[in-house]
């Protein structure tokens, strides 16, 4: 049985709107939690996808994981619809604005702090796709998968209100520092990406001004580690405070 002095953070990379990691027979410690436990989910989430928000897949798929114990929060990527996650109901959660799917499933946002069981979390999604040719313009791909000048500005803003200094950091695309040295290992060339070097140098500046624990990531579907910074994709991890 889980000890419950603390309440518990997990944190996993991509779904992509599957979300059978977290049955019972593959995430047994599921079980035991409550909703004051959290897993974290490190961008393109994709349970907000189909251009139709009445899909009865999609819904049911929703509903299933609302029903969970836990309470699934995420960050965007860059395979999100943007169209329909920018119309779901805002509140403020955290001590920050989040996105409300349904009661137990909340969307992170980009630039903002969230205090979460005694944490702090800097968060910022958005990342590059670069399979963008062979997808439609506003039916599987969406060009505000990018942050905005603004969100960049807020992120740098709230990070300074709190000193520069958070306890984990949240997003879904890396430092160029951190890509390159997971490049390395898992030859991700290919993943270069000119039109998301902006946001890796963004990462790249945070990670030099800012004292953090850990920084987990997802978008390039490896789990790896380098330095402070885990790569996720199918694990999910309990953070270690």
């Amino acid at each position: 049985m889980i000890h419950k002095g603390n309440n518990m953070i997990f944190v996993t990379g991509d779904t992509h709107g599957d979300f059978s990691r977290f049955t019972s027979k593959r995430f047994p410690l599921g079980k035991e939690l409550t909703k004051d436990d959290y897993v974290i989910i490190a961008g393109d989430f994709g349970g907000i996808w189909r251009t139709n928000s009445l899909n009865a897949h999609e819904n049911h798929e929703l509903d299933w994981l609302n029903d969970k114990p836990w309470t699934t929060l995420f960050v965007d990527g860059n395979h999100e619809n943007f169209d329909r996650l920018e119309t779901m109901p805002e509140e403020e959660r955290f001590g920050a604005p989040v996105g409300v799917i349904r009661p137990s499933i909340l969307h992170l946002k980009r630039g903002y702090i969230y205090e979460i069981n005694g944490q702090k979390f800097f968060t910022f999604g958005g990342g590059y796709s670069i399979d963008k040719m062979m997808r439609q313009t506003n039916v599987s791909w969406w060009s505000r998968e990018l942050p905005t000048n603004e969100e960049f500005k807020r992120g740098l803003t709230n990070l300074e209100a709190h000193s520069n200094k958070v306890d984990f950091i949240i997003t879904h695309s890396c430092s160029r520092h951190d890509f390159n040295m997971m490049s390395l290992t898992h030859h991700m060339d290919h993943k270069v990406a000119d039109p998301e070097n902006q946001l890796r140098e963004y990462f790249n500046l945070i990670q030099q001004q800012v004292d953090y624990n850990t920084w987990f990531c997802g978008h390039f579907h490896v789990n790896h580690e380098v330095n402070k910074t885990m790569f996720l994709y199918e694990y999910i991890v309990e953070l270690i405070r």
